[in-house]
């Protein structure tokens, strides 16, 4: 959109759009000083889109939600727009954020299995759940889920489309997808499914790395952290997992290859 109320965006109609969500305060306690927060993040974003956007993309801000300074109301402006929105430019007060970050947890763990994992069965998809929550124990890899599964070139779902990204870490919330993903991600954050990598914390495709041109089909660290794991490595569905959870055993392995997922 050329504009979202009276607004400009700068998006360039060519480009595909990432849409992000605003919660801010026009009523309550700060509502004198939420309008001004927002023009700030909706002028940056002018600046960037007329810069050139994001890669392929432009980026637009939506209407933001009035969530009052409360806590119930920051959810609730939340839940309207989380279907339609990438992330969040914009979430005023640290209590009211902190009050929907296990939502955020959740909703990154989900679009996290179905970018890496739409494919395989449901063990295959809980297994990489269990990546991210061994991860999240290691804790080397980021203190939330939401960090760890956006750590740069982490999992490559969350990369630039040229850098082997895709789109579905975008699928609505409303899809056969989302929905069945959000059901096993219920039961693997209840204990109910238990891990079957053997507490990995990294994997790779053998076969997608083999028609990338890699003969070997693993990568260069493919050999340590097979070594490291409790039965050498275990194979579920299309990918290898590898590595233990210890906290501090992968820092001389380079953050940018830590997971490599050629489809």
């Amino acid at each position: 959109p050329e504009a979202v109320g009276s607004f400009p965006t700068g998006a360039d109609p060519s480009k595909g759009c990432i849409y992000l969500g605003l919660i801010n305060d026009y009523t309550g306690p700060y509502g004198a000083l939420g309008p001004a927060l927002e023009l700030g993040q909706r002028a940056f974003w002018l600046w960037a889109n007329t810069a050139g956007g994001v890669g392929d993309y432009s980026v637009t801000i939506v209407e933001g939600g009035d969530a009052q300074y409360n806590p119930a109301r920051h959810l609730e402006v939340y839940n309207t727009q989380r279907d339609s929105v990438a992330a969040l430019a914009m979430s005023l007060g640290t209590p009211q954020t902190l009050f929907i970050l296990d939502e955020l947890d959740k909703d990154n763990m989900i679009r996290t299995i179905i970018g890496e994992a739409i494919g395989e069965d449901a063990t295959g998809q809980a297994a990489v759940g269990h990546v991210i929550l061994n991860r999240l124990k290691d804790g080397s890899f980021g203190n939330t889920i939401s960090s760890v599964v956006k750590k740069p070139y982490q999992f490559s779902a969350w990369n630039k489309p040229s850098e082997g990204g895709n789109q579905l870490v975008s699928v609505s919330k409303n899809s056969e997808e989302y929905k069945s993903v959000e059901s096993l991600v219920d039961k693997i954050l209840a204990g109910e499914i238990a891990d079957p990598t053997g507490n990995a914390t990294h994997y790779w495709s053998p076969s997608g790395m083999k028609a990338a041109g890699v003969e070997s089909g693993k990568p260069s660290w493919g050999d340590t952290l097979l070594s490291q794991h409790v039965d050498g490595g275990k194979t579920i569905g299309k990918h290898v997992f590898a590595g233990t959870a210890t906290s501090g055993k992968f820092s001389s392995i380079d953050p940018a290859e830590a997971i490599i997922d050629i489809n």
